[in-house]
Formats: structure tokens, sequence, C-alpha cells
């Protein structure tokens, strides 16, 4: 997996008792989402959500297929791509891009709002939370009379470990992001 140690999510993780509501109100929605256009909430895809709201991670497909297996659960690798795009679809799940083939996933019902910084070296994952940025998205939202539905920010580069190599310094020597330096997108 490629997100940090498991005492840097522990702080974005719920107490026990509001996780396990967190669980069951992520499956009731899932369920109401899938009545609503007009699909079932198989044993598979209730396997796959129940897992999926387990892992405290940002979690590769595979990965995903994996713990399934190892648990035990006999589900195809298309059914938990199908499963977690109808996720992020009900708004459960958010997927974070690392390229045109290669994604993660994670829960986000029950968490705080927060932001991706994507090593370009190791695809390490770093979440980070600013309110004030927060703040700013609603704030012009608002002043734009826009609705917003969520939001992502996703900022490349290069992490601790990676920003001295050959290649970082390169991609960087490059401009491999010619608006990074201005802010400007």
């Amino acid at each position: 997996m490629a997100s940090n140690s498991k005492a840097r999510h522990d702080r974005y993780r719920l107490p026990a008792d509001a996780e396990r509501r967190s669980r069951k109100l992520a499956e009731e929605r899932f369920e109401r989402y899938l009545r609503d256009h007009d699909l079932k909430l198989t044993p598979e895809r209730r396997a796959i959500v129940r897992e999926f709201y387990r892992i405290h991670e940002h979690i590769e497909a595979d990965e995903l297929l994996f713990h399934l297996r190892r648990a035990g659960a006999r589900v195809s690798r298309a059914t938990i791509y199908r499963t977690l795009d109808l996720l992020v679809q009900a708004g459960l799940a958010r997927r974070i891009r690392l390229g045109k083939d290669h994604a993660y996933y994670e829960h986000i019902l029950g968490r705080e709002a927060h932001e991706h910084m994507i090593c370009l070296g190791c695809d390490r994952i770093i979440e980070w939370i600013d309110p004030e940025l927060t703040n700013l998205v609603f704030r012009n939202c608002a002043e734009q009379e826009f609705s917003p539905a969520r939001h992502s920010l996703q900022v490349f580069g290069y992490c601790q470990d990676c920003a001295g190599s050959s290649e970082a310094e390169k991609a960087l020597e490059l401009g491999e992001d010619a608006n990074l330096s201005t802010g400007i997108d």
C-alpha cells in the first residue's frame, strides 16, 4: 500500500463505536443508492463494502481482492472494480488517480476532509488537513453561487526520501510542471 504509517492514519480514525456506526451507515447508504439505481446489494458487494470500510488506508482494487480472498470471500476482480466505482458514484469513496491506469481508493464517510500529496518517486500518499484551504474552497463556491458536492486536491512532487534522487533532481531541473513555481494551474 502506498500510504503512511499506521500512526499517521490513526489521527484520522474515529473511536471504535463511531467506526462501527460509520460502517453500518455506509452499508445502508450504499444499499439505498443501489436500490435507487435498480441494482441489488449482493453478498459479494456486501463483502466488498465491509472489507473496504474495515481498511483505513488508501488501497488498490487488487489489494482489496487479496484481503477478501485471504478472508475466504469468493469475489471476482471485475466485481471489485465495479463495486468501487459504484461506491465512488454513491459518494462513499474517493478515487485517487496516479496516472492514466493507476488508482487508489479510500472510504470517506465519517472521515475528516483532507487532501493528498503524492510522491512521483515512490507513489507514497501523504494526507494533510488545512481548514483554511477548506474555508477558501467554500468561500469561492459561495461567491460564484456554486453548490459543491465534494472537492479534491492532489499535489504531485517528491517526498523527503525521494527528493534527493537523480530522477527527482532531473524532473525539477526540467521544470516538469512549469505552473508549480507560479501556483497557476
